[in-house]
């Protein structure tokens, strides 16, 4: 099964577009840049999701050039939070991949004439410059814990998870996960994958599970060339079957304490 979600993940890569980084905003000494893509923006009533980098002509520490984030914005509140941050040693998303932050942060809100003032106007609709405004330079840091939840040794694949990005809803869990291969796999423009980082609910009632975002990383442990980093539609749910050795260990890992564990 953990071979069918691999699939299933590959093909929901083959359906997102090349970035269209679009400039918002640029600080005075022309050092840092932020863009945002819009062919990626999602919206659910008040609150829109949306992919963003920022680029840096100096190095940040250590030695950070580019982060790429998806946000989610609550339009009414002037609010943001953070769902996924990675960082780069090049320009524009490039080169080696530093680290990587799944977990979720909190919701924060905008300062009036702030750059995320004008990144949440960009993604809710409101603001869609001509012309960059300018910002002082900002910077961020965070690191993914992963955590070894289960692998299989014949089809050379391990999964990870990172237990602080948990979110729970009812019977409903949201998760962010790493599957490492011994073996590169070929995503559908075959470049190659190595690592896959990927959002995935969990029904622990029915024992079923969906992709909601996955993000192809060109070497293990989702270092490396960013191979697809595109918001994606949220795919139907599929069972997960009792063969399903490794997916049954990470849909207990994220519903223990749901199910009295």
């Amino acid at each position: 099964m953990h071979k069918a979600i691999l699939i299933m993940l590959l093909a929901l890569m083959s359906n997102s577009a090349v970035a269209e980084w679009v400039l918002i905003a640029e600080d005075q000494e022309e050092t840092f840049a932020l863009y945002a893509d819009p062919t990626t923006i999602r919206k659910a009533g008040n609150t829109v999701k949306m992919w963003s980098l920022d680029d840096h002509k100096i190095a940040q520490e250590p030695d950070v050039i580019s982060a790429k984030s998806m946000d989610e914005y609550d339009c009414k509140k002037k609010q943001r939070r953070l769902l996924f941050l990675s960082a780069y040693s090049g320009h524009m998303g490039k080169g080696e991949t530093f680290w990587i932050r799944s977990e979720r942060g909190d919701w924060e809100p905008t300062s009036p004439g702030s750059v995320g003032e004008s990144v949440l106007e960009f993604a809710c609709g409101g603001f869609y410059p001509k012309l960059p405004r300018t910002f002082p330079s900002v910077s961020s840091n965070a690191v993914a814990k992963w955590v070894e939840v289960g692998s299989s040794p014949e089809d050379g694949v391990a999964l990870y998870a990172d237990p602080a990005t948990i979110l729970k809803s009812g019977n409903m869990v949201t998760m962010w996960e790493l599957m490492d291969f011994k073996t590169a796999e070929k995503a559908p423009d075959n470049k190659v994958i190595h690592s896959l980082v990927a959002q995935t609910e969990y029904d622990c009632k029915e024992e079923r599970i969906r992709v909601l975002d996955s993000v192809g990383f060109s070497e293990n442990m989702g270092k490396g060339e960013l191979i697809e980093d595109e918001v994606t539609p949220i795919p139907e749910w599929g069972p997960i079957l009792p063969d399903d050795v490794i997916y049954k260990k990470m849909w207990k890992f994220a519903c223990g304490k749901l199910m009295g564990e």
